[in-house]
């Protein structure tokens, strides 16, 4: 979940209570490295969060996270947050990229949130999945309506009355949550409809229905994922289900509705919807909406680059590739032929370059890291921080002394700085900060060695001493106090 951005800290008090397997916080069971397969064998309906304590966006998500508690507790549905700087393990195998991350496990199986951020939608979004209703049709007049249904372009049709059947067909209903599922297990309507033991899928917009006999969960998902979406969409927190919750790949075309351009390229992103037939999903996203706004601040749109048009993948880890040029049929068809043929390098957001960039500690971005400190034949000592990070702010001060210690010693070490919330790098993947790397200039392939020091002023200068590339005759203290648990 790939998901939204924090501006109001919320400092609370945490009560925290012993319960028989495990520890809890404000309803909310901490989960380690060590009890996780537990919690699972234990809980049939688990809410898992990855966060970081002092994250930002982590802090508003876990003050809707406790207020859903509060409700879904009461239908035995079991909140958990696990910290992902200390359970690495977990973090590994879940590929723990970005945060705040929620799955659902139903019974040990996997789904990822994609609902909103709102306590509301916390608890709207579990229960469906939960207790996703299958309808039980009845007569041919209920059949009629249900396929005919204006508010859904897809149904499925259940025809018949086998238990193993009907168990794996509940199954992807709760997968696919914005899809309406139905039973019919009438042996004359069955003979009216269809054959006993199938499926139908019916797509409203193309007259169509498309029916399989082998009833398994994957079967089903795989004939909604190949015919149930509309492809071209604008961007809300319904479609955001459908293309993150499904794992799908799709072009976005980034604009304001406020500008006389937006009906130009919201007909264009349809044409080329039409145009390349399922291919790719086309949406265009509105930068001025919440949910399209915190999208573009994670693929790395300002609102100086609209309009822009993004090709996001977003299967295992997200990839997402930045089209350059006039946005026209030509260019994007061309730009869609190039993807599919794996012909484009990935994006990386990265800020600007500050203008005034000559202090003792340089501002790094994304677009200039290769270049300033892998391709440095200099020593690089590099602090990856966010600007909501309070151990961050703790850190910056004491880096400074010791950069201005060191430039006073060897003035051809670079000391750098790069805001990874406004910044992407390909060679890195950071996602708990402060962390402090050393780059050895005489290295090849530079991967930098991490700091896992106390965040003091001597081990900071000691850590260096090690590992700089040329001798350090002498170095005096700056302070003997050490600052701890940061």
């Amino acid at each position: 979940m790939k998901i939204i951005n924090i501006y109001i800290i919320i400092l609370l008090t945490s009560f925290i209570s012993n319960t028989k397997d495990f520890i809890s916080e404000k309803n909310i069971i901490i989960l380690t490295d060590s009890n996780f397969d537990i919690a699972l064998k234990k809980y049939d309906n688990l809410l898992v969060l990855f966060y970081l304590p002092y994250n930002i966006e982590c802090k508003k998500f876990l003050f809707e996270y406790e207020k859903a508690s509060d409700i879904l507790l009461k239908e035995k549905i079991y909140l958990s947050k696990i910290n992902i700087n200390t359970e690495k393990n977990l973090s590994n195998k879940y590929d723990i990229k970005e945060i705040p991350r929620v799955f659902l496990f139903i019974k040990g199986e996997k789904i990822e949130y994609t609902g909103g951020m709102k306590f509301s939608d916390i608890v709207k979004w579990t229960k469906n999945k939960i207790n996703k209703e299958i309808i039980k049709l009845k007569t041919a007049e209920e059949i009629e309506i249900y396929k005919k249904d204006k508010n859904n372009d897809v149904v499925l049709i259940y025809y018949g009355d086998n238990k193993d059947d009907i168990n794996e067909f509940t199954k992807a209903a709760k997968i696919n949550n914005e899809i309406p599922f139905a039973i019919v297990d009438s042996e004359e309507l069955i003979k009216k409809y269809s054959k006993k033991g199938n499926v139908a899928l019916y797509k409203n917009s193309e007259n169509k229905i498309v029916e399989i006999i082998h009833i398994k969960e994957k079967n089903i998902n795989d004939l909604i994922n190949i015919h149930s979406p509309t492809y071209f969409m604008i961007f809300d927190e319904k479609s955001a289900e459908i293309i993150f919750g499904k794992s799908l790949s799709a072009l976005f075309l980034f604009s304001d509705k406020k500008m006389d351009s937006w009906i130009q390229y919201e007909k264009l992103t349809k044409y080329i919807s039409i145009k390349i037939k399922g291919r790719l999903l086309c949406v265009i996203a509105n930068f001025n909406d919440k949910i399209s706004s915190k999208l573009a601040e994670y693929v790395g749109i300002k609102e100086y680059n609209l309009p822009s048009v993004v090709i996001i993948e977003t299967k295992g880890t997200l990839k997402k590739y930045k089209m350059n040029g006039e946005i026209n049929e030509k260019n994007i068809l061309n730009f869609i032929y190039n993807w599919e043929n794996k012909n484009l390098t990935q994006y990386y957001k990265s800020a600007k370059e500050p203008k005034n960039n000559n202090g003792i500690i340089l501002e790094i971005v994304g677009n200039s890291f290769k270049d300033k400190v892998i391709n440095n034949k200099n020593d690089v000592i590099m602090l990856f921080y966010t600007q909501d990070c309070l151990n961050c702010k703790i850190l910056i001060p004491i880096y400074e002394k010791v950069a201005k210690k060191m430039k006073e010693i060897n003035n051809n070490i670079l000391f750098g700085k790069i805001n990874m919330a406004e910044n992407e790098i390909e060679s890195e993947d950071i996602i708990s900060f402060p962390c402090i790397k050393y780059y050895k200039g005489l290295q090849k392939n530079k991967k930098g060695i991490i700091y896992n020091g106390d965040r003091s002023i001597d081990d900071l200068i000691k850590f260096i001493k090690q590992n700089f590339s040329n001798k350090i005759t002498h170095i005096e203290s700056e302070s003997k106090g050490k600052i701890n648990d940061l």
